[in-house]
């Protein structure tokens, strides 16, 4: 007895469940199964099986149909015993044909390997010769995902469509390519046994930075440790390097660094493996996801880029603040200072400090200048304190 296996056309996405279904009755008329082809013996073989159809049918996974060429030849909508109507494609065996092998379909050429950036549109090429009566499917691998059967579109995803004519080429496209589009496509003829060919669609994905892992502005005191972490997303996976956005070198380590060689202003780009010429421990370059420095200085105080490339346009960069807090430094230009009666004398102070430092004079009591209130005579000295 021929074995009668169906599967759900229900599914979002075209897929199935191996699940057994038991049905109260069989909403299916002879017109329905006059449609199936073939010698006369198989019609009957079916109305013979109908007994047992109304008892159980099992749904099988549906990539189990093409691996034993089994083909729909008809639709059954069955009441469920729940009272639910519901779709199921039936297949039954092919039936084996005598024709010579050099009249069965072949394919012209193989379905290629293509690449393309999300969002875009693919498009995978099938071309037959010698078609005839058989039919040709399109088939998602990865997913066990039947995606189309001879002119018929059996997924539900709105982005797939089937580009054929005259009988030939069968060109599966998608549009708005989706992550989830990535893996292999098969396009299969229902010859015995079954013929096909596999194509590779490689979703490339342009590289994007996950800010909630990774580091924003931050403030640390001098002599700390300081770790900066960048973490992109993206396929290929996204190679990360930092720079800082002044062009100088990053120190990596100040107690291994002349820091009176940096000076504080931007060196040249340059020297082997990315090392400052002349430098120990400073780097024009720094690759990874974390750059880490070791007791930094006031001298790293700046903007640090992290910039993640994956060969995908456009590379993308986020930009990290570091703030050195130190305590105030203060010099004068000139500790001695000399004017004639009645000329007006400046003295100069300079400090330095993160954050900014309050700045006043004292004389040598202690008492706090004001501005205005210095008086000196003819003959005066003075001294203070900045």
């Amino acid at each position: 007895m021929t074995q009668i296996r169906c599967f759900e056309a229900s599914d979002a996405h075209g897929q199935v469940s191996a699940n057994r279904v038991a049905f109260g009755s069989i909403l299916a008329s002879l017109a329905s199964l006059s449609r199936v082809t073939g010698p006369p013996h198989r019609l009957s073989r079916w109305q013979e099986d109908l007994a047992s159809l109304r008892r159980s049918v099992t749904v099988f996974p549906l990539l189990r149909f093409w691996n034993e060429n089994i083909f729909p030849t008809l639709s059954i909508r069955i009441r469920t015993l729940s009272m639910k109507i519901k779709t199921f494609f039936c297949f039954f065996p092919p039936i084996a044909l005598s024709e010579d092998a050099g009249s069965l379909p072949r394919f012209v050429e193989k379905v290629p390997n293509i690449t393309v950036t999300v969002g875009r549109d693919a498009l995978l090429p099938c071309t037959v010769e010698q078609l005839k009566s058989y039919k040709v499917a399109w088939v998602q691998v990865d997913t066990q995902t039947i995606l189309t059967i001879h002119k018929q579109v059996i997924t539900r995803n709105p982005r797939i469509s089937l580009l054929h004519n005259d009988h030939r080429t069968w060109h599966l496209e998608l549009k708005n390519v989706q992550e989830s589009d990535r893996g292999w496509y098969m396009c299969q003829v229902n010859t015995d046994p079954m013929e096909s060919q596999k194509g590779y669609v490689d979703v490339v994905v342009p590289p994007d930075i996950i800010d909630r892992e990774s580091s924003g502005d931050l403030t640390v005191r001098e002599g700390q440790d300081v770790n900066l972490t960048c973490r992109a997303k993206g396929h290929p996976t996204p190679n990360i390097v930092w720079r800082r956005e002044d062009n100088q070198k990053i120190v990596l380590d100040a107690e291994k660094t002349d820091m009176g060689a940096m000076g504080g202003a931007a060196l040249p780009v340059g020297g082997r493996d990315g090392l400052a010429d002349g430098v120990v421990g400073a780097a024009s370059v720094v690759e990874g996801e974390t750059l880490t420095m070791k007791k930094v200085s006031r001298l790293q105080m700046g903007s640090y880029l992290c910039i993640a490339s994956n060969g995908i346009p456009p590379s993308i960069s986020k930009r990290t603040h570091l703030r050195v807090q130190f305590p105030p430094v203060a010099w004068v230009p000139q500790q001695l200072e000399g004017a004639y009666v009645g000329q007006e004398l400046t003295i100069e102070c300079h400090t330095e400090a993160f954050p900014k430092s309050i700045n006043y004079w004292t004389n040598t009591k202690g008492d706090m200048i004001v501005a205005g209130e210095m008086d000196v005579g003819v003959q005066g000295r003075w001294s203070g304190f900045c």
